[in-house]
C-alpha cells in the first residue's frame, strides 16, 4: 500500500475494520479458500430485496480469444428459467478482466421458497463448472457457437461498439489488457477454433476461489444480509481449485497508454456503418490518486460539462447525444471523454464549440462547488456508495476503501481544482501543435476562411513556442560558464522535434532555426541601448507578442503604449491618447498595432512573432 492512501484504505483483519464494519452493519468474510464475501445492508420498511454480484478478477486478457465469453454463455444455463419464475432480473457478463455473475429482485427470509433463495444453488453449481449445466455437451457447443456468432454479427452492427473499440486502440497501449475489445467475443473464426479441450481447461484457469469476490446490496430488514451472508457462505466453502493462485497480472498495465497518441492529433476509423452516424470525441488524459482532491474534482467537472455540452449542442444544432465520461483503468489514472454525434452530412467544427463549453462551466466552478458540498453536508454517505468504494477497494488495493475518508477528501475540493483542470483540457497540446488540428480539419471541411485563419494562428504559435525555447537556451549559457540546468536543451530539441514533425509553414520555420544557429555561431550577447522603439496598444495581443519576446531575450527596448480602446475618437491628429497622437501627428496616418522602428532606420508595422525576432538579430539586439 502507498503511504498516501493509508487515510483511505482499511486494514484487512484490524480492529478498524472490525469497527467500520460493526458502525455500518456490514456483513464481510473472507473464507479459507480464498473467496471474499462482502454486503452492506440499507433498512427500509416494506420491502426485502437484494441484489448479489460474483465477480472473478479475470477475463479474455491472457486467455484464448473468446473462451472466457464462450464459458459465460453456459452460466445461466438452469439459473435463468428459476430466475424467470422468481421474478428476477439475471445477466453474466464478460469483459477484458473479469467474468461475472449478478441477480436482483425479492429476498424475504421469511420466504426462502421464492426469489433470490431459490436460484443461489443452481448458480454455485454454474460458477464452478458452468459445461457441467448441459446435458449433451458436445452438441450443446456447437449450437452455442452459432449463437455467438449470431452476436458477434449483432455487436458489428452496433455503433457505440465500434466508438468504444476505437477508443480504446487510439488510447491504450497494445499491452494493456483493455486494448483489443474485440479479444472478449473473439471472431467468428477465433470462436471455430475453441474446442471442448480448451474450454475445460479454460474453465479450470479462471474459476478459482481466490479469484472470486461475492458481494450484495439489500433493502429491507437488517437480517436479510445475514441470511445472505450465511447461505453464500455454506454454498462456497468447498468451492474446488483452492491450489490454484490468484490471476496477478500487473495492474500498471491497465494505465499503459498508445506511445503513439499525440495531442491534438485527430484519429479516424470508419466503422462502414450505413446509418449516417459521425462520432466525435475528445479525450484528456491525466495522472491521479486517491488522496489527490483532482481525483475527486473530475467526476464534479464531469458532470457539469454533460449539462453544459447538452445545452450548447442544441442551440448549435450539433446532434442529439452527447455526453462525457471519467473512465478510470485504475485509480492512478483518469481519462476524460467528451462525445458528440453528428449526421455525416452535417460538418461542424467541434473544438471551437469544446472550448465555449469548458469556459461557460469554468464561469460556474463556485457555485458547482458550493452546491455539492451544501449536498455533500445534507446527505449521509448511502449505502449503495459505501459498498462500491469497499468493492474497489479490494479489487485494487485488497483493502476496503473507507467511505467516510473520501467524503471528507470531497469536501476538500475547490473551484481552484476544477479551474486546473479545464485549463488543461483548453490548452491540453504542446505548443508544437498550435492550431494546426483546427487548421487540418477546416481544410478538410472546406472552410477555406477558417482555415486561412487558423494557419495564421498556427504559424504564429509554433514560431513563439521556437522563439522562446531559444531564449531559454541563450539565458541558460549566458547565466555563466556552461550549462546552469540540465533539462533546458532536452526540452528545446524536443520543442524543435515536435514542431517540425507538425510545421504549417516549414519556411518560417527551418528560417528561425537558421537564425538560431548564426545567433549561436556569432555568440550571444546584450546589445547596447536602445536599439527599438516600440509604439503600440497595451490590450492588442501583437504587441504582447512583441513585447513578451522582446523581455525573454531582455532586449533593451524603447515603449510607447498606446490605449486603442478610447470610446471618444476625435479624428486624425486629435487623438486624446498623447502616444497616438504623436504617431499620427508625425506620419500623419492611424496608427499600426504595434509599430516598430529600429537604430538603423528601418520600421516594422504589425509583425509576425517571427519578423520581429529575424528584425532583432539584424539590429544586433540578440
Amino acid at each position: 500500500m502507498q503511504n498516501s492512501l493509508n487515510n483511505f484504505l482499511i486494514e484487512p483483519n484490524s480492529e478498524n475494520e472490525k469497527l467500520y464494519c460493526k458502525k455500518y452493519n456490514i456483513e464481510l468474510q473472507r473464507l479459507e479458500n480464498g473467496i471474499t464475501i462482502l454486503g452492506i445492508p440499507c433498512r427500509k420498511d416494506f420491502t426485502s430485496f437484494a441484489h448479489i454480484k460474483y465477480e472473478f478478477s479475470e477475463g479474455s486478457y491472457g486467455n484464448q480469444a473468446g473462451a472466457v465469453h464462450f464459458l459465460e454463455h453456459f452460466i445461466n444455463k438452469k439459473a435463468r428459467p428459476i430466475a424467470q419464475r422468481n421474478g428476477l432480473n439475471i445477466r453474466a457478463w464478460t469483459s477484458q478482466i473479469e467474468i461475472g455473475e449478478e441477480i436482483s429482485g425479492v429476498a424475504n427470509p421469511e420466504f426462502k421458497n421464492y426469489g433470490a433463495w431459490t436460484v443461489l444453488q443452481e448458480i454455485r453449481k454454474a460458477l464452478e463448472a458452468p459445461l457441467d449445466t448441459v446435458g449433451d455437451l458436445e452438441k450443446s457447443i456447437e449450437t452455442e457457437r452459432k449463437v455467438i456468432k449470431a452476436e458477434i454479427k449483432r455487436v458489428d452492427g452496433n455503433h457505440d461498439y465500434h466508438v468504444a473499440k476505437h477508443f480504446r486502440k487510439v488510447i491504450y497501449s497494445k499491452e494493456n489488457p483493455l486494448y483489443d475489445l474485440r479479444h472478449t467475443t473473439g471472431t467468428e473464426e477465433d470462436v471455430d477454433k475453441l474446442t471442448t479441450e480448451i474450454l475445460k481447461d479454460t474453465e479450470k484457469g479462471v474459476l478459482i476461489p481466490k479469484n472470486l469476490l461475492i458481494s450484495f446490496y439489500t433493502e429491507g430488514d437488517l437480517s436479510i444480509a445475514k441470511n445472505i451472508t450465511e447461505e453464500i457462505e455454506k454454498l462456497y466453502l468447498d468451492f474446488p481449485r483452492v491450489d490454484k493462485d490468484k490471476n496477478n497480472f500487473d495492474k500498471r498495465l491497465l494505465e499503459k497508454i498508445s506511445e503513439d497518441i499525440k495531442p491534438g492529433k485527430e484519429y479516424r476509423y470508419d466503422s462502414k456503418l450505413k446509418n449516417g452516424i459521425i462520432t466525435t470525441e475528445f479525450a484528456w488524459i491525466f495522472k491521479t490518486n486517491l488522496s489527490d482532491p483532482k481525483y475527486f474534482a473530475q467526476k464534479l467537472l464531469k458532470d457539469a460539462i454533460i449539462t453544459e455540452l447538452f445545452a450548447y449542442s442544441r442551440r448549435m444544432g450539433w446532434g442529439y447525444f452527447t455526453t462525457a465520461n471519467v473512465i478510470r483503468p485504475t485509480d492512478n489514472l483518469g481519462i476524460i471523454a467528451l462525445r458528440v454525434d453528428l449526421r455525416k452530412d452535417d460538418k461542424k467544427e467541434l473544438l471551437g464549440g469544446i472550448k465555449e463549453v469548458l469556459l461557460a462551466v469554468k464561469n460556474q466552478t463556485k457555485p458547482i462547488v458550493e452546491n455539492e458540498k451544501k449536498r455533500q453536508t445534507a446527505t449521509e454517505v448511502n449505502s449503495m456508495e459505501r459498498l462500491s468504494l469497499a468493492v474497489n477497494g479490494i479489487k485494487e488495493y485488497e483493502a476496503m476503501i473507507d467511505a467516510d475518508e473520501v467524503r471528507k477528501m470531497m469536501l476538500k475540493v475547490t473551484a481552484t481544482d476544477l479551474n486546473n483542470l479545464i485549463f488543461q483540457m483548453k490548452e491540453n497540446r504542446t505548443s508544437g501543435f498550435g492550431y494546426n488540428f483546427e487548421y487540418k480539419l477546416a481544410k478538410e471541411n472546406g472552410d477555406h476562411k477558417a482555415a486561412h485563419l487558423f494557419r495564421k494562428q498556427a504559424i504564429k504559435k509554433q514560431s513563439m513556442a521556437l522563439i522562446f525555447a531559444d531564449a531559454a537556451a541563450r539565458a541558460d549559457i549566458m547565466e555563466g560558464e556552461g550549462r546552469k540546468n540540465q533539462y533546458v536543451d532536452d526540452l528545446v530539441n524536443y520543442n524543435k522535434k515536435i514542431i517540425l514533425g507538425n510545421a504549417v509553414d516549414t519556411g518560417t520555420i527551418f528560417g528561425l532555426i537558421g537564425i538560431f544557429a548564426k545567433e549561436k555561431e556569432r555568440g550571444f550577447k546584450f546589445s547596447d541601448p536602445y536599439r527599438a522603439l516600440i509604439l503600440g496598444d497595451e490590450g492588442c495581443p501583437d504587441t504582447a507578442d512583441v513585447l513578451t519576446i522582446a523581455m525573454a531575450y531582455r532586449a533593451p527596448v524603447i515603449i510607447l503604449p498606446t490605449n486603442d480602446r478610447h470610446t471618444k475618437r476625435k479624428g486624425l491628429g486629435k487623438s486624446p491618447d498623447h502616444a497616438k497622437a504623436l504617431y499620427e501627428d508625425f506620419y500623419g496616418t492611424d496608427t499600426p498595432q504595434p509599430f516598430i522602428k529600429f537604430v538603423d532606420g528601418s520600421e516594422q508595422k504589425e509583425p509576425t512573432p517571427a519578423e520581429f525576432f529575424t528584425k532583432m538579430f539584424e539590429n544586433g539586439m540578440i
